[in-house]
Order: structure tokens, then C-alpha cells, then sequence
């Protein structure tokens, strides 16, 4: 699963931002590192779960590969990578981001016809 986590990260992080050039100035921040952590880790959640619920047709690998396709010409690309920064700027206890980001991936789950369960 490592490997869909960076293969994921670098497919993200090579796309064009759907909000320009705005990339941190200061690249290799402490809050540019944890925002991207975030992101990466929202991200990795929101797609793997997404690819369960995928036609068993496929292997798992072509499942989750197009899971992340899909994912990244989604609306939730962009609102993961916002969510992520604002999260990131809040300076909150383990215990809090812990819970904010839970609460993050429940809103922007890709499979909503599935969120009751």
C-alpha cells in the first residue's frame, strides 16, 4: 500500500494546481511538510476507500489506479487540497487533528451512496 501512497502523492503533485502557481515560498516548511502529509495521507484514505467499492471485475491494482484517476479530475482533489492547508494552518492538539481530519475524510468521501454505513 506504500507504494499507492507515493504513486499517488507524485501523480498529485505533478499536476497542475487547480489554483494556479500559489505553492508556499518557503518549500520546506514545517507547515508546508505537514500540510503535505496531510493531504497526501486525506488523499491516500479517500481513494483506497473509494476503490473498494469498485466492480470486483478488475485486479486491486487496476482498481485503485483508477480510483486515483478519478480522483484526481474530481472536485474532491481540490477540496482535499484546500482542506488540507486550512487544517494544517490551525495548530491543533494530536487529539484535535486527529478528530478534524476524520471529520474531513467523512464530508469528502468519493462514495457517498455508501456514508451511512
Amino acid at each position: 500500500m506504500q507504494n499507492v501512497s507515493l504513486d499517488l502523492e507524485r501523480r498529485y503533485y505533478s499536476r497542475p494546481s487547480a489554483f494556479g502557481d500559489m505553492q508556499q515560498a518557503a518549500t520546506g516548511s514545517l507547515f508546508t511538510a505537514a500540510n503535505r502529509l496531510i493531504q497526501t495521507g486525506i488523499a491516500t484514505i479517500i481513494v483506497l476507500e473509494y476503490s473498494a467499492f469498485l466492480p470486483n471485475s478488475s485486479m486491486i491494482l487496476e482498481r485503485v489506479k483508477s480510483a486515483v484517476d478519478y480522483y484526481l479530475k474530481s472536485a474532491t482533489a481540490v477540496a482535499v487540497e484546500e482542506g488540507a492547508k486550512e487544517i494544517s494552518r490551525q495548530g491543533y492538539t494530536k487529539e484535535e487533528l486527529e478528530k478534524k481530519i476524520l471529520e474531513f475524510i467523512i464530508e469528502n468521501r468519493m462514495c457517498t451512496s455508501f456514508a451511512s454505513f
